[in-house]
């Protein structure tokens, strides 16, 4: 945090009242404390970083813990005139609550941020990206797992859930197959399994490595190295962030420029329904010179109306007093 700013007597005094009102509020048992502590020890030095999902339940837990464990960490910083960890207490209560005081501060805690950003449509983060860059991803990726995981979404635009399952890699004559364990495959809708072969730059340098499986942690790891990646490469660009689901849009935008049937472009992003594939990119976005195929995938794909897709070209929360 570089150099730290000592509190003032009142600031230090109304941020102790506003966390003796949360914390009086808010009981756990010993097994939930757990929990928190071990999400806090995640993302309490970097809370940002816990916004970077999609799903309102798992911001909500985050949010949970984070609260819990700032709000005792604060009032343990002031017994110890711990001035760093009381402001890094401090920094992540104000990053999940909003601009008010006291007890509207507790009443709005509840507010939403996922809701409360514009919503980004899935071919907007492409925008003003350059030609190559996938490739300078990859190349800046800081360890030889990021490059992997880097690598399979610009090769095949798969999804973070699909690496977290463990995606077989096998080198073929100027390029890769790959064999992805499918994600979203209840009721029918995606493909459990899909074989896909594929040749060009970025084929090749994921066949160099040879024969394996690339497995990750979790899906969260993945989208949080590539959040972080997309940052250190492009900056903040907070309109249209570098997600690890811009890799799909761009796969998908190349694939709708390839040439190809829709339903094999919808079978080959994983999906087992026609329609699905109009949520990402667009056949205009196009910018790779990779030849895909696909090879086998588990379940037929459905034609559930007229889709509008052809292919158009070739190519290949409430803040504590403030500080």
């Amino acid at each position: 945090m570089g150099s730290v700013k000592p509190l003032s007597p009142e600031q230090i005094g109304a941020l102790k009242k506003f966390i003796i009102e949360l914390t009086a509020t808010r009981k756990v048992c010993e097994r939930t404390r757990q929990q928190y502590e071990k999400t806090a020890r995640r993302y309490f030095d970097r809370p940002e970083d816990a916004l970077l999902t999609s799903s309102k339940g798992t911001y909500y837990s985050r949010k949970a813990a984070l609260i819990f464990v700032a709000a005792h960490r604060f009032l343990t910083a002031l017994e110890i005139n711990d001035q760093l960890n009381a402001l890094k207490s401090a920094r992540v209560l104000k990053l999940f609550f909003t601009h008010t005081d006291g007890p509207t501060a507790l009443a709005a805690g509840s507010i939403c941020p996922i809701d409360a950003k514009p919503k980004v449509g899935k071919r907007k983060s492409l925008r003003g990206l350059p030609l190559e860059w996938r490739e300078q991803m990859v190349a800046a990726a800081p360890s030889r797992a990021s490059r992997d995981w880097m690598l399979l979404m610009a090769v095949a635009g798969v999804r973070p859930e699909e690496i977290a399952k463990g995606i077989a890699v096998q080198p073929i004559a100027d390029g890769v197959q790959l064999k992805i364990q499918g994600a979203k495959i209840d009721r029918g809708h995606g493909q459990p399994e899909r074989v896909i072969t594929f040749h060009g730059p970025l084929a090749l340098m994921l066949a160099e490595s040879g024969e394996r499986t690339i497995k990750a942690p979790s899906a969260n790891s993945v989208s949080l190295a590539a959040g972080r990646l997309g940052r250190k490469v492009f900056g903040e660009r907070r309109s249209n962030p570098v997600s690890a689901y811009s890799f799909r849009h761009q796969f998908a935008s190349d694939l709708k420029a390839s040439g190809l049937g829709g339903e094999t472009v919808s079978a080959i992003l994983g999906h087992a329904v026609d329609d699905t594939k109009k949520q990402y990119g667009s056949s205009k976005q196009a910018r790779g010179l990779q030849t895909t195929r696909l090879i086998s995938a588990t379940r037929a794909v459905k034609v559930l109306k007229k889709s509008g897709f052809s292919p158009t070209r070739t190519a290949a929360g409430a803040s504590p007093p403030r500080i």
